[in-house]
């Protein structure tokens, strides 16, 4: 009996291992720079025509899981869905200024844990600007099927920075991530969690390093 129940859980671990192997392609489609466009999924990759982003600096993709389709993309001020046209509602982020369009990282995107097709997208403005970090909630059963950033869940403001160096890892466990940034001027990081109740209030601060005086640049 004891056999028969460790091969059983054997078993269910390995078909979850599957699945968790299965559905990492939601890296494989990359929008960035002059209509620049890449799908990983080929092989070699290909580079898919009528790619709509113009930035010289900050952008954002992502694809299905599963698939490895495109969902969408981002230049931090500008959402566009997977026919390369702007949402309904994607226009107006503050990922930067529209004329400038000089945030270095410009957005992230994060899957909400635990509710497939539910993204945040995390802007950062400018340093020259006041926007600091902001959000909004992509829901991808929006507008046929394409998404649509949802009205109520727009731009709402998160943490007042001059730096543009934003960066997401995942969490201890695999469900949640931590979102980071750094201040400007200063020598902290700033972590906040996400988790499936959305960005929880506490955030936590790590003193350590130089103090930086130049908001430019990547946090890696």
């Amino acid at each position: 009996m004891l056999l028969h129940k460790t091969t059983t859980l054997s078993i269910a671990f390995f078909i979850a291992l599957l699945h968790q192997i299965d559905a990492q392609n939601q890296n494989t489609q990359w929008r960035f720079g002059q209509n620049g466009a890449i799908n990983f999924n080929n092989n070699p990759p290909g580079s898919p025509a009528g790619c709509a982003i113009q930035t010289p600096e900050g952008s954002a993709s992502i694809a299905d899981p599963t698939t490895g389709n495109l969902l969408f993309y981002t230049d931090g001020i500008t959402v566009w869905d997977a026919n390369d046209q702007p949402m309904p509602n994607g226009n107006g982020l503050s990922g930067g200024t529209p004329i400038l369009l000089s945030s270095t990282k410009a957005a992230v995107i994060i899957p909400t844990p635990f509710s497939p097709g539910l993204f945040y997208l995390v802007t950062i403005d400018e340093q020259s600007s006041n926007k600091g970090i902001r959000y909004s909630l992509v829901d991808m059963s929006l507008n046929g099927g394409l998404g649509d950033v949802v009205a109520t869940q727009k731009n709402l403001f998160l943490y007042a920075t001059t730096s543009e160096k934003l960066h997401v890892v995942p969490a201890a466990g695999g469900c949640d991530y931590w979102l980071l940034t750094h201040d400007n001027p200063g020598n902290t990081f700033v972590a906040f969690k996400l988790t499936q109740d959305g960005f929880q209030a506490s955030t936590v601060l790590s003193t350590l390093g130089g103090v930086q005086g130049n908001g430019a640049g990547h946090l890696k």
